[in-house]
């Protein structure tokens, strides 16, 4: 400040420096018009590329992982009738060969209550354990966290009698003790009988993500610690 400047001097500069934050946080905020045109235009763009038969493919081979998760976007999006119905219907049409894909399919809660169930059955012969709620990537396959997460996720709105006591022994047994020391989960578990690769066994972002939502799915249903 000058040597001449005053208190008051001193003052308006402060609140014109305020209003200037403010402006610029106004400029960047969005409003709730702005909020719902943009959900309304991405909604209306998914719709136009879905498949005629129902699906949406990334064309990749991973058509129903995207088409449930697209379906589950819609939905939030507020979006009803014929696209999602369609999509329904191709979703509980649809043999899934991965974890991922079946789970995801399940948790749509789009696909007919007969096929629905009847999935869930199927995923839960797909564990890597019989007494133990943890999957891999395919039917019986090593222990992925990530597919766990997706896979506990698809089976706790289900309700049967060993499902307590699996879900207990796959989060007390495999997934808390295979937390790392930084907080997070691998992709698969380290073994005392193979060696995993360090870009495997060290904390990663997805299944970590996947594991905190599935915990947190288990913790609300049966009110664990």
């Amino acid at each position: 400040a000058g040597a001449g400047e005053t208190f008051l001097d001193k003052k308006r500069i402060a609140l014109a420096g305020l209003a200037m934050l403010v402006a610029v946080e106004h400029v960047h905020a969005a409003t709730q018009l702005q909020i719902d045109t943009a959900r309304t235009k991405a909604a209306a763009w998914l719709i136009t590329q879905q498949k005629g038969d129902g699906n949406w493919t990334s064309g990749q081979g991973a058509d129903i992982s995207v088409t449930a998760q697209v379906t589950a976007g819609l939905l939030a999006a507020g979006v009803k009738g014929f696209p999602v119905n369609n999509a329904g219907a191709w979703l509980g049409n649809v043999d899934a060969q991965s974890v991922d894909a079946l789970a995801r399919q399940i948790r749509t809660k789009v696909v007919p209550f007969a096929n629905l169930s009847a999935q869930h059955d199927k995923l839960l012969t797909w564990k890597t354990y019989p007494t133990r709620s943890v999957w891999g990537s395919y039917p019986q396959y090593g222990t992925s966290f990530s597919d766990t997460g997706l896979a506990i996720l698809a089976t706790v709105p289900f309700t049967y009698g060993t499902q307590s006591s699996e879900l207990g022994n796959a989060v007390y047994c495999s997934i808390l003790p295979a937390q790392t020391a930084a907080g997070g989960w691998p992709h698969i578990p380290a073994t005392m009988t193979a060696t995993v690769p360090s870009s495997a066994s060290s904390g990663a972002v997805l299944p970590t993500t996947m594991t905190v939502l599935a915990l947190n799915a288990v913790r609300a249903k049966f009110g664990w610690d």
